[in-house]
C-alpha cells in the first residue's frame, strides 16, 4: 500500500510533458471587492481604443475593439463576452477566433503617454478582464518610461485553468517603482503570447493610488490529513487528531503594518466554537506576504457542518482601506455517509464548477477514467461510489466504478487490472439525469485498508450513443494529484481539480442492493446459455430490444411482469437489453457464453 505522496515522481514527468494536462493553482481564487480609491487615468473602450495602438510582432492575430466578444467558435470551452461594468465596448485579442493552428502569437495593445507627475508615489494599474489558460498562453502588464524603447513587465495569470473563471476578473498591478523614474511620459502594455490558445479581454483600465493600509487575507486552507488535500465531507473514522489550518496574507498597503495576527476559528451548525488556531506573524513590511501554518488539536466532532473562518489583524486595523478583504471562508462535513474531496452543495459563498466527460478529449469517447484520491486512516467500509453529472449528459452511456490502489494507478505503466473492487457495468438513466447524482454498488462491501486509493469511474458513451460529464470542483484549488484522469492506450494526466467522484461509506445491510433495485428490470441467469429469465419491477407493457456491442439491433419483443427471452440463435459475447415501458427506459447488459 503506497501513500500519494511517495509516488509523486512517477507521474509528474508525464504530466509535465502532456499536452492534455491542465495548469494547477498555486493559491486560492483571486481575492475581489478592492477599495475604489482616487484614479489619475482611466479608459473605457466605449467607442474605440481611443488612441491606444494594437502592435504585433509574431503572427497575425492583432488586439482590436469590440461591444460583442469573441467570434463563434465548435470549442468545448467557448469564451463569454467579458462581463464588463461598463459594456458599451472594451478591447479583444480573441486568438481563438482570428488565430491559425500552431501560428504563434506575441500582441500587445499599448496606451498614449499618460502624464502622472501630479499623482502620488504609490500607484496601482487597475483593470477588468477575462481570460481563460489553455496551453501556451501568457499574459504580461508593463509600463514604459521612456517612449516604448524600453519596458517594465509582470506576468499576470498564469497557472489560473480555463473552467470557472471570473467574469469579470478585477486585477491590480503596483506601479509605482516603475513610474517613478519619469512619472510625466507613462505609458501602459498589456502584451500577450500564445500559440493558438483563446485570447485575453480588457476594460476599464485605471490608474489609482495605493492605499497605506490594506490588509487582506489572499488564501484560506484546511485540511484534515494534514498534506493538502481538503476534503469536503470526512467520515468520523477518517478524523486525525489534529487539523492543519491556515492561509496566505499580504500587506497590500504602502506602508509596514505591525503586530500582524492571523487567526482562524472553526464553528459548529449552531455557530459553537469548536476549535481554533492563531499564529502572531509580527510586523509585515509593504508588498509583502505571510504565511499562517498551525495544527490544531481537535475534540470529538460529531456529524455537522463546520465553518472555518480566517481573520487578519493588526495594530492598523482601523485605518484599513477595505475591511471586507480581510477574512476568507472554508467549510467541511463530518459524514459517515460520504466521503468527498469535493465539496459541491456545503461550500460557504459560490461555487465554481467545471466538468469532464465522454467528449472532453479525442481517443477518449469510451475508457476515459476519472479518479479521485482518498486517503484512507483507519480501516473504510464502503459500499458502493456516487459521482454527479452536468445536466447535457445525454442517454446511452453506461460506466463502471472501481477502488483502485495508488502504486498500480501511478506506476509508470498504470495497471487497471487489479482493483481492489469494482462495480458491473451501470447505464445512465433518466432519472440519473433529473437528479445530477449517479449512484452504483458494489456486488459486495469492501473495506479498504489504511492507505492512499484512487476512486475511479470509467465513462464510455457505447461508441457515441451518449454523452456523460461529471462535476469538477474548481472552488478549492487541491494538489495536482488529488484528481486525475486516464485516457485509453495512453496515460494519467493530472486534469481535474476536485472531481466529484465519491466513496459511498458504511456496511448497513440497507445499503447494499442487487443489481434488481436501481435498475427496474434483472436478468438472470448472467452469463446465460442463450435461455433468460427477464423480471420486470413496473406493471404494464414493455417492449424489449436486444443490441449487440456493435450497436446493432438484434431482436425485439413485448413482455409483461416476468417473461422468457430466447437468446440462443445469438452468437456469444455482451449484449444490451432495452427495456422501454411509461416510466421510462431501462437497459442491463448480459453475457451469452
Amino acid at each position: 500500500m503506497k501513500n500519494i505522496y511517495s509516488a509523486l515522481l512517477l507521474i509528474a514527468p508525464l504530466a509535465a510533458s502532456a499536452q492534455l494536462r491542465e495548469a494547477r493553482h498555486q493559491n486560492d481564487r483571486p481575492v475581489h471587492g478592492h477599495a475604489k480609491g482616487i484614479s489619475y487615468y482611466s479608459e473605457t473602450f466605449d467607442a474605440d481604443l481611443n488612441g491606444w495602438s494594437a502592435e504585433t510582432t509574431v503572427g497575425v492575430v492583432d488586439w482590436k475593439w469590440t461591444n460583442v466578444g469573441p467570434g463563434p467558435t465548435s470549442s468545448t470551452y467557448p469564451v463569454p463576452p467579458l462581463a464588463t461594468s461598463t459594456p458599451s465596448g472594451w478591447a479583444i485579442l480573441d486568438d481563438d477566433f482570428d488565430g491559425v493552428g500552431g501560428q504563434s502569437t506575441d500582441a500587445s495593445l499599448i496606451s498614449p503617454a499618460i502624464d502622472l507627475s501630479a499623482a502620488p508615489a504609490n500607484l496601482r494599474v487597475r483593470f477588468e478582464q477575462y481570460f481563460q489558460e489553455f496551453q501556451a498562453d501568457a499574459t504580461f502588464v508593463g509600463v514604459s518610461v521612456d517612449g516604448g524603447s524600453t519596458w517594465n513587465e509582470v506576468e499576470i495569470n498564469a497557472g489560473v485553468g480555463r473552467e470557472g473563471r471570473p467574469n469579470p476578473e478585477v486585477i491590480e498591478v503596483n506601479i509605482s517603482e516603475w513610474v517613478s523614474a519619469n512619472p510625466s511620459n507613462v505609458q501602459l502594455r498589456f502584451r500577450y503570447t500564445s500559440t493558438w490558445d483563446y485570447g485575453w479581454q480588457v476594460d476599464n483600465v485605471a490608474i489609482v493610488e495605493q492605499f497605506q493600509y490594506d490588509m487582506i487575507a489572499v488564501s484560506s486552507f484546511l485540511s484534515h490529513n494534514g498534506t493538502g488535500e481538503e476534503y469536503g465531507r470526512i467520515p468520523t473514522s477518517q478524523l486525525y487528531p489534529t487539523m492543519l489550518l491556515g492561509g496566505e496574507l499580504k500587506n497590500d498597503g504602502s506602508l509596514d503594518q505591525t503586530n500582524v495576527v492571523a487567526s482562524m476559528t472553526v464553528r459548529n451548525g449552531i455557530n459553537e466554537v469548536a476549535f481554533s488556531a492563531t499564529s502572531n506573524i509580527g510586523n509585515l513590511a509593504a508588498n509583502t506576504s505571510a504565511f499562517m501554518e498551525e495544527f490544531a488539536s481537535l475534540p470529538a466532532l460529531g456529524n455537522d457542518l463546520y465553518t472555518a473562518t480566517l481573520e487578519v489583524t493588526s495594530d492598523q486595523a482601523a485605518s484599513d482601506a477595505n475591511p471586507e478583504n480581510n477574512s476568507r471562508v472554508r467549510a467541511f462535513q463530518v459524514n459517515d455517509a460520504r466521503y468527498t474531496l469535493d465539496g459541491i452543495g456545503i461550500h460557504p459563498g459560490s461555487t465554481i464548477i467545471g466538468s469532464l466527460g465522454t467528449n472532453s478529449f479525442d481517443g477518449a469517447e469510451d475508457g476515459l477514467i476519472l479518479m479521485t484520491y482518498y486517503e484512507v486512516r483507519e480501516p473504510l467500509d464502503v459500499n458502493g461510489m456516487e459521482f454527479l453529472i452536468t445536466a447535457n449528459t445525454v442517454l446511452g452511456g453506461f460506466v463502471t466504478v472501481a477502488i483502485y490502489d495508488t502504486t498500480d494507478v501511478l506506476a509508470a505503466t498504470p495497471n487497471f487490472s487489479n482493483p481492489v473492487v469494482e462495480s458491473d457495468a451501470y447505464d445512465i438513466m433518466p432519472d440519473d439525469i433529473s437528479s445530477g447524482v449517479v449512484s452504483v454498488l458494489f456486488p459486495q462491501v469492501a473495506t479498504l485498508p489504511a492507505g492512499g486509493y484512487y476512486a475511479a469511474v470509467t465513462l464510455n458513451s457505447n461508441g457515441g450513443v451518449g454523452t456523460i460529464r461529471v462535476l469538477d470542483d474548481l472552488t478549492v484549488p487541491q494538489p495536482a494529484l488529488a484528481s486525475v484522469i486516464y485516457i485509453p492506450a495512453d496515460q494519467v494526466f493530472t486534469n481535474g481539480n476536485a472531481t466529484s467522484v465519491r466513496l459511498m461509506t458504511g456496511s448497513s445491510p440497507d445499503q447494499v442492493a442487487t443489481t434488481e433495485a436501481p435498475l427496474g428490470i434483472a436478468l438472470f441467469p448472467n452469463p446465460s446459455n442463450g435461455n433468460v429469465t427477464l423480471r420486470v419491477a413496473e406493471a404494464g407493457l414493455h417492449r424489449v430490444e436486444v443490441i449487440d456491442a456493435a450497436g446493432q439491433l438484434v431482436g425485439t419483443s413485448t413482455v409483461i411482469g416476468t417473461s422468457t427471452l430466447d437468446l440462443s440463435d445469438l452468437a456469444k459475447g455482451l449484449y444490451s437489453v432495452r427495456v422501454i415501458g411509461d416510466k421510462g427506459i431501462r437497459v442491463e447488459r448480459i453475457t451469452l457464453n
